[in-house]
């Protein structure tokens, strides 16, 4: 069972960590240009209704990160973003992590749709998708987030009944 908790709440430590994470996760996909730890903090920390961060623990050990984003109450849709820590991928934690922001955009938003994206090539965060019912919708060749590197990306969805 894992545990999360607001970001926002969390101690430097913690969101030290989980900038760590980012960092990782922002640069093994060839990105550049990642936001320092303050640029970080400032917005990943914020406490925002719409737009929550969580940190994710297995005891007290922290496995990953978790975000709401695009929150538009108005369209009835957002996204999910996740990430784990690299020595416990491959152990369940994404999909756990991914079913816990399910269920609280379920519970606190309501929409209609959540959808999430990946980088071609992460089978990983693809398979997380899958096993918690989102279904692919296509991929955008060399789309690029503002990134120096342009990446394939693979968009999913998720009807929320």
């Amino acid at each position: 069972m894992i545990k999360k908790q607001f970001l926002a709440s969390c101690n430097e430590e913690i969101v030290r960590e989980a900038f760590n994470l980012y960092l990782d996760v922002y640069t093994q996909w060839g990105q550049s240009n990642p936001l320092n730890f303050d640029e970080f903090k400032g917005s990943y920390t914020k406490q925002s209704d719409f737009e929550p961060t969580f940190a994710f623990f297995n005891k007290n050990l922290f496995v990953g990160y978790g975000t709401i984003m695009n929150n538009y109450p108005q369209h009835k849709k957002l996204d999910i973003g996740y990430a784990v820590v690299p020595e416990l991928r491959r152990k369940g934690y994404g999909v756990k992590i991914c079913k816990q922001l399910i269920k609280f955009a379920k519970d606190k938003f309501n929409p209609k749709t959540i959808i999430a994206d990946v980088f071609s090539g992460n089978i990983g965060s693809e398979k997380v998708l899958i096993k918690n019912g989102f279904q692919r919708v296509g991929e955008i060749p060399n789309f690029n987030y503002s990134l120096d590197h342009p990446r394939s990306v693979i968009f999913y969805y998720l009807n929320v009944k």
